[in-house]
């Protein structure tokens, strides 16, 4: 026979989070203190129960400190689901990160239609059978011997088409990848504005990414 006010339930059953209570992310695995909501590597709200309709039964009148007898206080344990172990996806999804960095997203997009369309340009220049004997002509007054010309022009060819297109990939990647929360995502666009840096305009963008919440949010800190 329990006494008047204690609890029907056995001290595992609790389903409240206690304040010194440590637990783990849902999403990385991390640590987490009692006190914290947020994880700190990855910003995943911290995984809490919801409360069962036992812990809101109506109380005994003229006594509001006492809670009714429960009649069937808690489901058994076998239906109720289990709590949720690291790796699992978040119950409550984390923001959408392209939202909080504005129109940088689409800044990166609109660079990969650019260089996209850069490099389209330049590989039906290397098709003009005009522009490559003008290419070649260029060579043979530069001195290079007949045997190596056809090198030279296919060094001067490949080289700018890989690098165009490895830019448009880098962008595309930084756009997708900012847009759904990806760590590779931020990882390209840092990439992409470290480039940007030889401009002004690449350093406030890479100012931008480095910020400590931007980071938590695409799981790099």
């Amino acid at each position: 026979m329990l006494p008047v006010g204690a609890s029907a339930l056995p001290a595992s059953d609790n389903l409240q989070v206690s304040e010194g209570a440590v637990g783990f992310c849902i999403n990385c695995g991390a640590t987490l203190d009692g006190g914290h909501r947020y994880c700190a590597r990855c910003g995943t709200q911290r995984w809490v129960p919801e409360p069962d309709s036992a812990s809101q039964a109506p109380t005994v009148p003229g006594r509001a400190d006492l809670p009714a007898p429960a009649r069937s206080a808690l489901a058994p344990a076998e239906q109720r689901p289990p709590p949720p172990v690291p790796g699992t996806p978040p119950l409550v999804g984390r923001d959408a990160v392209g939202t909080r960095l504005g129109l940088l997203p689409w800044i990166y997009a609109a660079g990969a239609i650019f260089l996209l369309v850069q490099a389209s340009q330049f590989l039906a220049y290397c098709l003009s059978p005009t522009w490559r004997g003008q290419q070649l002509a260029l060579l043979a007054a530069r001195g290079v011997p007949p045997g190596q010309r056809l090198g030279w022009f296919l060094v001067e060819a490949v080289v700018p088409l890989t690098l165009l297109l490895a830019g448009a990939v880098l962008h595309a990647l930084g756009f997708y990848g900012l847009r759904r929360g990806r760590r590779w995502g931020w990882l390209s666009a840092v990439i992409v504005a470290a480039f940007w840096c030889l401009g002004v305009f690449g350093i406030p963008v890479l100012w931008l990414l480095s910020r400590p919440n931007v980071r938590r949010s695409y799981g790099v800190d």
